[in-house]
């Protein structure tokens, strides 16, 4: 018989935080699953330590490809995945032992949900005074943002969702794979993963779920651990922005965006930003500039002018605003 749940784990180059990971789907409480792990295209010992476990569970499988991006692989995943429940995980985080079981639950008693997130925790190896950061990660991000509905039965789950909820997850992600539950129905509608995009393909995904009427659920219990270290540091990388900046180039001009085109253009905007700023801490404005009059073609901001005129200055302009809004966001 099928498994109820298929897990499917993207790893790139992520051998030393594998054993881990792996681990932690073992020791779920809920047992009724199997574990697909997609190599894309490592050069490390992740081959290795994967079968190392294939050799001890039979509900582990190893899949290799060539590097083709976490969206390649997730889809690589999906389509031998034999589950109706789908279950991310990328390969150097980690659950918690009743992450899976919480989840099954919800998503029985409730056939309406596609798709169930967990509160997470964050822990970064590379900031010592974050390392003891724990849960909550987005928690109360999304409790305000998204109209949470309390459903009965279950202690601090809830429905959410409500008016542009499609047009609001596209200025924030906060919609981490590694605590996502889906119906694999969800990923057939809409058509899979994005693989144009490395980086904003979960972000992508999620969107066009939203914009399909699929309906979301959210946990406040902990399910997830998302590690913050070396590996993760290509997620400020200007690599990682231009990829940002791809996505909403993309998602501006879909058609199957068009009933949040608004969103898609701030969103433009705040990528465009995102980058002046980037080259301006790494004391480069002529990219800067060159940033500014590229957004000029889709309605830039004053704002992104000012970043972007600051940037022949330097960084310490954009650190003293930053400390001066944060200090407002506090005191109100």
């Amino acid at each position: 018989m099928s498994p109820k749940v298929s897990v499917v784990i993207s790893a790139y180059q992520k051998a030393q935080f594998l054993p881990r990971t792996l681990q932690s789907v073992l020791d779920q409480t809920f047992q009724d699953f199997e574990v697909i792990v997609v190599d894309d295209g490592s050069t490390d010992s992740t081959r290795e330590i994967v079968e190392s476990f294939v050799k001890n569970d039979s509900r582990v499988e190893y899949v290799y490809q060539e590097n083709q991006g976490p969206g390649s692989a997730r889809n690589t995943g999906m389509r031998t995945a034999q589950a109706e429940l789908i279950a991310l995980l990328d390969g150097d985080d980690a659950w918690l032992p009743d992450k899976l079981e919480h989840q099954v639950q919800v998503m029985k008693a409730f056939p309406n949900i596609d798709l169930l997130l967990t509160n997470s925790q964050y822990i970064s190896t590379l900031e010592t005074r974050q390392s003891a950061q724990t849960a909550n990660y987005y928690h109360d991000y999304v409790l305000s943002h998204f109209n949470p509905c309390p459903l009965d039965g279950f202690e601090g789950v809830y429905l959410i969702g409500g008016t542009n909820f499609p047009a609001k997850i596209t200025q924030k992600n906060v919609f981490l794979p590694t605590t996502v539950m889906f119906r694999k129905r969800v990923w057939v509608e809409i058509g899979g993963f994005n693989e144009e995009f490395r980086g904003p393909e979960d972000l992508d995904f999620w969107v066009r779920a939203a914009l399909k009427k699929c309906q979301f659920a959210y946990t406040s219990q902990v399910g997830a651990i998302y590690y913050k270290n070396e590996t993760s540091l290509v997620q400020a990388s200007e690599r990682s922005y231009l990829e940002q900046l791809k996505h909403a180039l993309y998602a501006h001009c879909s058609p199957e965006y068009e009933p949040i085109r608004d969103a898609t253009r701030r969103l433009v905007h705040k990528r465009f930003r995102q980058l002046v700023v980037f080259y301006t801490y790494q004391r480069q404005p002529g990219k800067a500039w060159r940033m500014f009059r590229q957004s000029m073609a889709y309605g830039t901001s004053f704002r992104t002018l000012l970043m972007a005129a600051a940037s022949f200055v330097g960084p310490v302009p954009l650190t003293a605003y930053r400390k001066a809004r944060q200090s407002s966001s506090r005191q109100t």
